[in-house]
């Protein structure tokens, strides 16, 4: 993953045009050509392939600066980064001739990785090498050269993003540009004004990407308002009905309380009169008792002073004995009858306590959970307030297109640009360059 960065950020060099170089070998233009087609193939083989190529070609004492560079577009290709800038730098410190294109591969991998000292150094070096280059090189070459060292630097400083950092700019842009002679000078100027340019465009697509993710941004935000609004408004309904359940039910409990309490007090009001009943009879049997004692006790004295009385129109004391003790008997039925009357009732009461209980109960039980109801209700409702705040703010321009077009305008390629293809076009066009046309 870090060498496909690496070597993303690394497509970014400016084409250079056709430079005036040495013919190479017929020997070199082959090997060259050969690595160049077998290690831009795609598949695990292309590589291996390519290095033995290579490998074939230095043990032959191949070790021209074309061949260098090929097998480190090559490595580039096959993303070998590392192993790549090894092979420029060895085509750029050609001791025969300076590979111009390795130059700017080497310069623009250390800017790359962030190795800004080591790139200036390069860079200035290179600067250096370009002025001294004539009458090597045509002038129109040397331009070409200075042109792409100001659209660099220029590019640099628009990536610079604190002050030291645009400070160090500043330093290394006129170290630099001091090397060159005023014909050079202009051409490096025009590379500056380049990356201006190409700033100002990266600008305006920064400022239309804001523009259109704020309008989206809003859009979604009032939608988002509006389901909010919605989402309360049925929270308020919910609480309503939630409280309007709990009034219901406290209704119920109160009926059915009152029901239960008036039955309750009927009950109470007959176990009163069935316990007042028996202990009347109870008395009455006292009282018929002492009756039935009183006569005996006459009896007895009668019987002892023989002075027995006889009379048709009075019961004699055994039969108003037997007349009590039957009037005793009816009364302990009454007793009895009166005690299971008492028990139905006490049992009725007993019924009537247990449903009030479980009216009590079903009431705890349904009032809870309509409390638990309530609770989530009420944390809807706290939600729901939080996200209608945070949405009567203005939309923000943040979001992918934005984030993109920011990522796009931080890179070097979006000021610069290098591309492989291209490079590779270029070097099989300077080994094998194209024939006159007959006349």
């Amino acid at each position: 993953m870090r060498a496909t960065q690496w070597w993303l950020s690394f497509g970014l060099l400016v084409g250079i045009g056709t430079m005036a170089v040495a013919e190479v070998s017929p020997s070199t233009a082959k090997s060259v050509r050969e690595l160049l087609v077998v290690g831009f193939e795609s598949g695990r083989e292309a590589l291996p392939k390519a290095k033995s190529l290579h490998e074939a070609a230095i043990k032959s004492g191949d070790k021209s600066p074309e061949m260098a560079y090929a097998y480190g577009l090559v490595l580039l290709k096959q993303f070998k980064p590392k192993e790549a800038v090894e092979q420029f730098r060895l085509a750029a410190e050609h001791p025969e001739a300076p590979h111009w294109p390795a130059w700017q591969a080497l310069i623009f991998t250390h800017f790359s990785a962030k190795e800004t000292t080591a790139g200036y150094d390069r860079l200035f070096d290179f600067a250096r090498r370009v002025q001294k280059a004539q009458p090597a090189i045509e002038l129109n070459e040397q331009k070409r050269l200075a042109q792409w060292m100001g659209q660099l630097v220029g590019a640099l400083d628009e990536l610079a993003e604190s002050p030291k950092a645009k400070e160090i700019v500043k330093k290394n842009d006129a170290r630099v540009r001091d090397l060159f002679a005023e014909v050079l000078q202009s051409s490096y100027d025009e590379g500056r004004r380049e990356a201006d340019d190409a700033a100002l465009l990266i600008e305006a697509e920064l400022d239309d990407a804001k523009q259109q993710q704020r309008a989206k941004n809003e859009e979604d935000r009032v939608a988002k308002q509006s389901k909010v609004e919605a989402d309360n408004e049925a929270a308020k309904k919910k609480a309503e009905a939630v409280k309007k359940s709990a009034e219901d039910w406290k209704r119920w409990l109160d009926d059915q309380l009152k029901q239960n309490d008036r039955l309750l007090a009927r009950l109470e009001k007959d176990y009163g009169l069935l316990e007042r009943r028996a202990q009347e009879n109870l008395e009455t049997q006292n009282q018929i008792d002492r009756q039935i004692n009183t006569i005996r006790q006459q009896s007895l004295q009668a019987a002892q002073q023989k002075k027995t009385t006889r009379n048709n129109t009075q019961l004699t004391p055994d039969q108003r004995v037997d007349q009590l003790l039957n009037q005793k008997i009816q009364l302990q039925f009454d007793i009895e009858r009166a005690s299971q009357e008492a028990y139905a009732v006490s049992q009725n009461a007993g019924r009537v306590v247990q449903q009030r209980d479980l009216a009590t109960k079903k009431y705890q039980q349904m009032t809870g959970l309509l409390v638990k109801e309530e609770a989530a209700t009420q944390k809807w409702q706290d939600r729901l307030k939080k996200d209608g705040e945070k949405l009567k703010a203005p939309a923000s321009d943040k979001g992918g297109a934005v984030t993109r077009t920011l990522t796009k305008a931080k890179s070097l390629r979006t000021y610069i640009d290098f591309d492989i293809n291209d490079e590779r076009q270029r070097l099989l066009e300077q080994i094998d360059p194209p024939k006159a046309a007959a006349n």
